[in-house]
């Protein structure tokens, strides 16, 4: 059986990534020729991997999707030379795979009499749209390929400014069934149809267990979470990594994608990247091979005590840095750190300029370079936010839920050691007090012209987060070397703002506080959430009464139900962040602060 392969493909910046050099070597093993399509441009390493993959290629402007490719390549390759192979398959870059071989759908196919085939036939939707051949797959035979109706489609193929006009997949299959050719589908009458038509994507994970299903739809992590979540519980991209993973397919090809082309919240929720750890100590010692250290901002001498009472959850295995403004708090440390576990403790001074981002980054930058797992904190009042149990309930977030207990700290380890493409963990988003009206759809809070700067000047090429997940105060854990782009440019004191702050916002420290992830992200790390068991009840109860709150009001009929702090607080919040808006466009966030007009 003689095959020639056409495969679309386009990528913003023309990288090419492992998983379409691996579709492309499964498809050279089921067909004699495989054309590339590249729609668009190619980087210079893009080439050499289409080049070491040894298949043709060639770049067109990237006018139409899939179909005016295809066609392109069509009439490059000419008709003649065409008609001569028995059968023409069109594909495309939207895929993963194949996870199972290509050959276990051929051969099945091969028993079915049929002129075009594709992997699902998606069913017929009510009046509207017609069952039809998904095309990311699709394979003619020669009976249509060599007919003259084959010919006069594709010459009657115009570029198409999106997927959904005229050539789309749904025209493909009519047209040809009208003109009297048979189709098949290798995945027919799927069970999981009766739950949604399009099972590919929402239940990815059903398809490919239930049928070995060859391809995973890139959509199945990177379409929008509202869509999932406007049908079900979002469980699908988890079920899937947690199949493959049983799989020869590399998971890391998956991982290696949506670091590079989806912003890092996305991820994180479409991962749920979320993780309750238990506060008992039950962890093997092999973790504590690695090297491990903590490094703490201490600034309020009234805070010490508590400071180690946290610290105190440090295996005895690691090292702990502390790094003061003034002689007295070094003094003060110097007679205290005996109470701390650590085999070693080291007190340093630093100017006061940079707060804890220059103590963890430039002060301790040895041990961000040098050290496998380290846990960064800092104590903190935040006097701008009254009463003061609002500044102490933040503080106790931060702190609980990266230094809970010792137990709780080896279970992190444990964690890190057994979850290497995670770079960082951090506390859960704040939803409560204050906080819930930056941690909801306000996250930039008027900082995202800073940190498009900062983006720039560390070279950053991973998609710019619209609505980051800040680790929020800036106490996390981390892998030392997840931090590498952050020291693309080379940081001084100066860059930080000189004390006293005159703002409680839009600095940079404030922009970098949001950017942690992105960092992370490229490094090529994910970043996720974590929390011991004892604190997720009141996180979990405390983002149901929010989401109680916030459905009300989007319900008109019982906005009477609503507590009238609550509506003040959503309107605050949506007022400041469209005085946000109109202050980034216009570059004049320097030193605002919205919420002081309220």
């Amino acid at each position: 059986m003689k095959r020639l392969a056409l495969y679309t493909f386009w990528e913003h910046n023309g990288f090419v990534r492992n998983y379409v050099t691996f579709y492309l070597n499964a498809l050279k093993n089921i067909a004699d020729k495989v054309i590339v399509i590249v729609n668009g441009s190619l980087s210079d390493d893009g080439v050499r991997k289409l080049q070491e993959v040894q298949v043709d290629f060639f770049a067109r402007e990237n006018s139409g999707p899939d179909f005016s490719g295809w066609k392109a390549a069509l009439e490059r390759e000419g008709w003649e030379r065409v008609r001569a192979y028995d059968e023409l398959i069109l594909c495309d870059s939207s895929c993963y795979g194949p996870v199972f071989p290509f050959t276990d759908v051929f051969d099945a196919m091969a028993e079915r009499d049929c002129d075009f085939w594709g992997l699902y036939r998606h069913p017929a939707c009510g009046g509207h749209s017609p069952a039809y051949l998904q095309s990311y797959f699709l394979v003619i035979r020669k009976k249509l390929l060599c007919s003259q109706d084959f010919f006069q489609y594709w010459q009657s193929v115009k570029p198409a400014p999106h997927w959904d006009d005229a050539h789309s997949e749904i025209h493909f299959t009519q047209h040809f069934e009208k003109k009297g050719f048979s189709s098949q589908a290798y995945v027919e009458n799927c069970k999981s149809a009766e739950l949604i038509e399009n099972v590919t994507i929402p239940l990815a994970h059903k398809i490919l267990l239930e049928n070995r299903f060859p391809l995973i739809r890139r959509k199945s992590f990177t379409e929008d979470y509202e869509y999932f979540f406007d049908v079900g519980n979002v469980s699908q991209a988890k079920e899937l990594l947690e199949i493959i993973k049983k799989t020869s397919f590399p998971v890391e090809y998956i991982y290696e994608d949506i670091l590079q082309t989806m912003q890092a919240s996305d991820i994180r929720k479409i991962l749920h990247h979320t993780f309750v750890l238990k506060d008992e100590d039950s962890i093997s010692q092999d973790i504590l091979q690695n090297k491990i250290a903590i490094i703490v901002f201490s600034y309020f001498e009234d805070l010490v005590d508590e400071d180690i009472s946290y610290m105190q959850s440090m295996p005895q295995e690691s090292d702990a840095f502390i790094v003061v403004i003034s002689d007295n708090l070094k003094d003060i440390w110097e007679q205290k750190k005996n109470a701390l576990p650590n085999k070693t403790v080291c007190v340093r001074k630093q100017l006061n300029r940079g707060r804890n981002e220059s103590a963890y980054w430039l002060t301790c930058r040895d041990v961000i370079e040098s050290y496998d797992f380290i846990c960064v904190a800092h104590d903190k009042k935040t006097p701008s936010s009254w009463p003061p149990i609002k500044g102490y309930h933040f503080n106790r977030h931060c702190w609980k839920n990266i230094l809970k207990s010792p137990g709780y700290v080896r279970a992190i380890l444990a964690l890190m050691a057994s979850r290497p493409e995670i770079g960082m963990f951090m506390p859960p988003a704040l939803v409560f007090a204050d906080w819930r009206n930056n941690t909801i759809n306000n996250e930039w809070a008027g900082n995202e012209c800073l940190a498009k700067n900062i983006y720039a000047r560390l070279n950053m090429h991973i998609p710019f987060d619209e609505h980051p997940d800040a680790p929020w105060g800036t106490m996390f854990w981390l892998r030392g070397k997840a931090m590498a782009p952050f020291y693309r440019y080379d940081w001084t004191v100066q860059d930080f703002p000189e004390e006293p702050l005159r703002a409680v916002n839009g600095t940079i420290l404030h922009a970098l506080e949001r950017m942690y992830p992105m960092i992370m992200q490229e490094a090529g790390y994910f970043s996720a959430w974590v929390m011991p068991s004892s604190e997720a009840d009141i996180h979990l109860d405390n983002i149901y009464h929010l989401a109680k709150y916030y459905g009300l009001i989007l319900n008109g009929e019982n906005i009477k139900n609503v507590n009238s702090r609550h509506v003040k607080n959503i309107l605050k919040s949506y007022i400041i962040r469209k005085l946000n808006n109109v202050a980034n466009k216009l570059s004049i966030t320097k030193n605002l602060n919205f919420n002081g007009i309220w």
